[in-house]
């Protein structure tokens, strides 16, 4: 049985894939697990050495077992999320931006609501300012004018969020006053990419390139 993904030319055939049997190496993985040496000597550091050799082919196996499976897999899962992404790409970019006119339009609507509410409440309390008993008519009552207002959508204030206006104000502050440095994350990845083309010789202030130590299975 075969599970269809995609269309056109563009079909990718994903067959109904059944398990294999891992007991064996479900079992391998216990005994590996519990196989712990305290290096403290020579024989203990071979006996490690014989388990990390061990370790590294019982992880090659388990590779070796499963690609067959995980990369037509990952070919099925990147075309299938290519396509999604196909699909709901022209509705995204006409419901951002219609989003984006009804909330201009909308926010516009309810200031030339509010202004025109402020402008009645003001004509209202002139007239009720302008009365004397001498009037024949009825002393006017101060109304609160209430225009109806679209019920079809609404807005509402997103979660409060942050943005740099001048980042050499922030530096500055940040140089006077610790407590604003956490606001600048160093970037690692450049500064290992400089450590890698100049070694020992990097000399950024705050900074220095290293190397770590790692075991050489011979």
């Amino acid at each position: 049985m075969q599970e269809l993904l995609g269309r056109d030319s563009k079909d990718v055939l994903v067959p109904e894939i059944a398990m294999p049997d891992v007991q064996q190496e479900m079992q391998e993985a216990q005994r590996l697990l519990t196989a712990d040496v305290m290096v403290s000597d020579e024989t203990s550091h071979i006996t490690a050495v014989n388990i990390i050799k061990r370790a590294d082919e019982y992880i090659k196996r388990i590779d070796a077992k499963f690609d067959p499976i995980k990369n037509p897999l990952s070919t099925a899962v990147r075309s299938l999320n290519a396509l999604i992404k196909e699909l709901k790409e022209p509705a995204e970019t006409v419901r951002e931006t219609l989003r984006k006119r009804c909330l201009e339009w909308k926010l516009a609507e309810d200031k030339r609501i509010r202004e025109e509410e402020m402008r009645m409440l003001e004509e209202s309390n002139r007239k009720a300012s302008e009365w004397t008993p001498l009037d024949d008519s009825p002393q006017p009552e101060v109304m609160i004018p209430v225009l109806p207002r679209s019920t079809v959508s609404g807005t509402r204030k997103t979660p409060w969020k942050a943005r740099v206006t001048d980042v050499e104000k922030l530096w500055a502050a940040a140089t006077k006053d610790p407590r604003y440095r956490d606001y600048f994350i160093p970037d690692l990845k450049a500064l290992d990419a400089k450590a890698k083309s100049m070694g020992s010789m990097m000399n950024i202030p705050g900074v220095e390139s290293y190397q770590e130590q790692t075991l050489v299975i011979r």
